[in-house]
């Protein structure tokens, strides 16, 4: 039995026996009537105390439970529609789609760009676009339109460029401005819908591609010291 029921109950059985105690103590001092009038009398009496109570009563808990039924109802929608989400999440992950990406790196002391397909099917009929913020020379510029020519290009396959060198003095990328890749393609040779990719190439973006000094050299520095330290003791 819920909360708002046995509330209900104990309401009724109070109002029950109130009725009850205030017909005792009005008639328990007559005798039982052998009269049927008298009767129908105390017939009328508990009816008309008690049915317009209990009649309340009982349309009160069918409200209660239909908003207890709407409420229900209402949040297995909800879960309904979170376990639909979800089950769309799983799809789209599992269809086959391409992911077309652009950004620069740092190698030794070179420069290198990447277009690289990130996704899990080749992707189609690709046009890569790209704006300076200050005119290039030619060489870098026909070094760019190799990528602008590019077709298609299989999943997690890298295509890298040499662009220029690292110039270690204020760590700038030589040759190369600010700009921005706008890359269009598709999933499919037949596919009519166009994926759009917008990448911003900025100073900082650039000046972050100096490489530090190797890691596989400074522990090998410590490995030599400890030896040292070591071979003293």
């Amino acid at each position: 039995m819920k909360k708002n029921e046995k509330y209900i109950f104990i309401i009724s059985v109070i109002y029950l026996f109130t009725i009850v105690i205030v017909y005792i103590v009005n008639f328990v001092s007559n005798s039982i009537s052998n009269d049927l009038n008298d009767w129908a009398s105390t017939g009328d009496y508990f009816g008309g105390m008690l049915n317009p109570i209990f009649s309340f009563f009982i349309i009160l808990l069918i409200i209660m439970e239909a908003i207890e039924s709407r409420k229900s109802f209402f949040n297995s929608y909800k879960l309904q529609r979170e376990s639909q989400e979800q089950m769309n999440k799983q799809i789209f992950l599992l269809t086959p789609k391409a992911e077309v990406v652009y950004y620069p790196y740092a190698m030794g002391s070179r420069a290198f760009i990447a277009i690289e397909n990130i996704g899990n099917t080749t992707a189609y009929d690709i046009k890569v676009s790209t704006t300076f913020e200050e005119r290039i020379d030619e060489k870098l510029q026909k070094v760019f339109e190799r990528i602008n020519n590019i077709k298609y290009l299989p999943p997690k396959y890298k295509m890298s460029i040499s662009v220029g060198n690292i110039l270690e003095k204020d760590h700038r990328v030589v040759g190369m401005s600010p700009h921005v890749v706008n890359i269009e393609f598709s999933n499919s040779p037949t596919s009519i819908d166009i994926e759009k990719r917008k990448y911003e190439i900025d100073i900082n973006m650039l000046s972050s591609l100096y490489n530090s000094p190797e890691y596989l050299q400074v522990l090998q520095d410590i490995v030599q010291e400890l030896k040292y330290k070591r071979s003293r003791i």
